[in-house]
């Protein structure tokens, strides 16, 4: 039931693509300082949990997808499998 509350407080739809990542929790505040330098490229959601969505549009896909590739050898994260997923 939690999960379908948290699941629907995110916005979903064409042109927006969603990516679950699996982190410490520590690594969530870093992760959002490092997006918020980075104006608009995305936003995260989750609920105090060490997984969270992070969100953003088709058009910022291939930069955030490029700065967490980088990202992943610096913070201990990694991509869940999600069916919101709209890039493949």
């Amino acid at each position: 039931m939690e999960a379908r509350r948290r699941a629907r407080s995110i916005p979903t739809g064409p042109g927006l693509v969603a990516v679950r990542l699996a982190m410490a929790r520590e690594d969530v505040v870093v992760l959002g300082g490092i997006l918020a330098g980075y104006d608009g490229i995305a936003s995260l959601h989750g609920e105090d949990t060490s997984e969270l969505v992070v969100l953003t549009t088709e058009s910022m896909w291939p930069t955030l997808a490029t700065l967490l590739d980088a990202l992943e050898a610096e913070i201990q994260m990694r991509r869940m499998p999600s069916s919101d997923e709209e890039v493949s």
